[in-house]
């Protein structure tokens, strides 16, 4: 987030953290097991959703990159679907779109953010992945929270405004801060 509580202007891939925290990313994604984003985080950022630590992968490791998708409007041509070894694309839908080649469909139930986020969590537990990044955007992150699907949020602050509507979440009320840390120009907590 932006100083001013933003993500960036609507429509517009905005970077906001430096290079240091963004490391601080990518190390969630070694810890998880899967990555989840939205539509339009996936149509905006044009993102790869890869685990990019610098270390290298253990050859079984599995790591699943997931959009929610639900009526298939996410381009063919998108980053997120080029092949990765021991990364799997998966687009979770509720239709019956356009398979795309390569891609895995989760044909979930609809649910507020599309898809059904429970049902997501069911199909991904039924892959062996027990811990899951959710990345973005803000609906689907309050999606999660709503539903109290979430264990841990990780909250990244820029000092600088970014511009945009401010994104403003709900965090469960018994919540409280577990960890925090600063770097030249911003700051971050760990809440649970």
């Amino acid at each position: 987030l932006g100083a001013d509580g933003a993500l960036g202007p609507t429509g517009q891939s905005t970077q906001i953290t430096p290079p240091e925290v963004q490391r601080l990313g990518h190390a969630l994604r070694r810890a998880s097991e899967a990555i989840v984003v939205g539509r339009h985080t996936a149509e905006v950022d044009d993102p790869q959703l890869t685990d990019r630590w610098p270390a290298p992968t253990a050859p079984h490791r599995l790591f699943h990159r997931v959009v929610m998708d639900h009526a298939g409007q996410v381009p063919a041509r998108a980053r997120v679907w080029l092949p990765v070894a021991g990364q799997p694309a998966l687009r979770a839908i509720t239709g019956d779109p356009e398979p795309l080649r390569g891609v895995e469909d989760l044909r979930l139930p609809p649910g507020p953010q599309g898809c059904s986020l429970r049902h997501l969590l069911h199909e991904l537990a039924a892959r062996g992945v027990g811990r899951v990044l959710v990345e973005g955007g803000g609906t689907l992150l309050q999606g999660f929270l709503d539903q109290g699907l979430a264990d841990e949020f990780h909250r990244f602050q820029s000092d600088l405004p970014v511009g945009g509507n401010p994104l403003t979440l709900d965090l469960p009320s018994t919540w409280q801060i577990r960890a925090r840390a600063s770097w030249p120009g911003g700051r971050s907590q760990v809440l649970r």
